[in-house]
């Protein structure tokens, strides 16, 4: 039996040719959070929930070929990443064909896996953008990975969990310097004809950054529109325990050929690890790695975020936020996260301002 199967931590080897790999991985968060300023009309209410449960494997079946499956149950049983992938190495160029549901590129704060997120969530104009574009879904892409250059592009239908026969072209492009401490990209993505129909149907929408309570406080309802491109401009920076990134993205909607729409959302963010730790880029992925204590008591980091989405442009009337975050995370080893999240937001509904206050835990165990 000693042939067939070895242990190493989360590390499962099969075969006893060693050709087959195994490796179990999970991710567990809890959530706790009160609203401390809330007007009446937004009706935002105390809770705890499990935002994330997950488990997966992944690993490789040689010759370049691997895979991955992940479901979630958190909520209810959903499946996350179910990919299989063919990795070829061409002089310094890498390139990996993925098949399945999987990510489509849109954001640095989209494709940073959620136990490596700085904040509790994802920004919202992220988000946003996200929902229509990106997340997880079926499809197959092309990752080229060029010394310093990191390209993603693929076309990708609906998630597994919907409905929807919605397709899109993605490419996203992230180009790195001064030895991936500074990098700066884009991304572009198109939705495609569905069923032999002229038109689509979209909704742009999102949470006060954060899941506590299911509210969205800015809402456009349905769209139909004869054609949605997504912009998005992406940087970053990492100097020593500092670190940032800042996003801007653009949703032009085609109502009719008389009739263009624009909606628009951005945020900036920085962070600092006082205990002297860094937050490392990862090219092959273009997203941030998780932060690795170096000594006995952790490491500990504060953040800020700023964000603004405009769901307003004529006849579109969803609203607009503005979110500021403070955030104070302790890391007390690589796998563990505890996260303190103060959110100041402020939205149009219906031309009335309303603002809030929230005050969020976060609890995160992965492996």
């Amino acid at each position: 039996l000693g042939d067939v199967y070895k242990r190493q931590g989360s590390q499962f080897t099969i075969n006893k040719n060693d050709t087959a790999k195994i490796k179990v991985g999970g991710q567990l968060q809890l959530d706790a959070g009160r609203w401390f300023d809330d007007t009446a009309s937004a009706g935002l209410e105390d809770g705890v929930n499990i935002r994330r449960a997950r488990l997966g494997v992944s690993g490789d079946i040689g010759d370049g070929w691997g895979y991955k499956l992940e479901i979630d149950a958190a909520d209810s049983i959903t499946t996350q990443d179910a990919i299989i992938s063919k990795r070829t190495q061409i002089g310094d160029i890498t390139v990996e064909a993925l098949a399945g549901h999987h990510k489509a590129g849109t954001s640095i704060d989209e494709n940073t896996s959620s136990e490596n997120i700085t904040f509790m969530e994802r920004a919202m104009s992220s988000n946003i953008s996200g929902a229509n574009f990106g997340s997880r879904r079926l499809g197959g892409s092309l990752v080229l990975n060029l010394p310093h250059t990191y390209i993603h592009t693929g076309i990708f239908g609906r998630e597994l969990s919907g409905s929807t026969n919605q397709m899109s072209w993605n490419t996203r492009a992230m180009v790195t310097g001064l030895e991936d401490r500074i990098g700066l990209g884009g991304s572009y993505a198109q939705l495609l004809e569905r069923d032999n129909s002229a038109t689509h149907t979209l909704r742009y929408r999102d949470r006060p950054e954060t899941r506590v309570d299911g509210d969205r406080l800015i809402d456009t309802g349905n769209i139909t529109a004869e054609s949605v491109n997504h912009y998005g401009v992406s940087g970053f920076l990492t100097y020593g325990s500092l670190h940032g990134q800042g996003e801007y993205f653009i949703e032009d909607i085609t109502v009719n050929s008389t009739t263009d729409r624009s909606l628009n959302g951005y945020y900036g963010q920085a962070g600092y690890i006082l205990t002297g730790e860094q937050r490392t880029w990862n090219t092959e992925q273009a997203a941030w790695n998780s932060i690795n204590p170096s000594s006995d008591i952790g490491a500990i980091e504060i953040a800020y975020r700023y964000s603004y989405q405009d769901l307003n442009d004529v006849t579109i009337s969803g609203g607009i936020e503005t979110n500021h975050t403070g955030a104070l995370n302790w890391y007390p080893r690589k796998n563990v996260k505890l996260g303190l999240n103060v959110i100041h937001g402020t939205f149009d509904e219906a031309n009335k301002t309303n603002d809030f206050i929230f005050g969020g835990l976060r609890t995160q165990i992965s492996f």
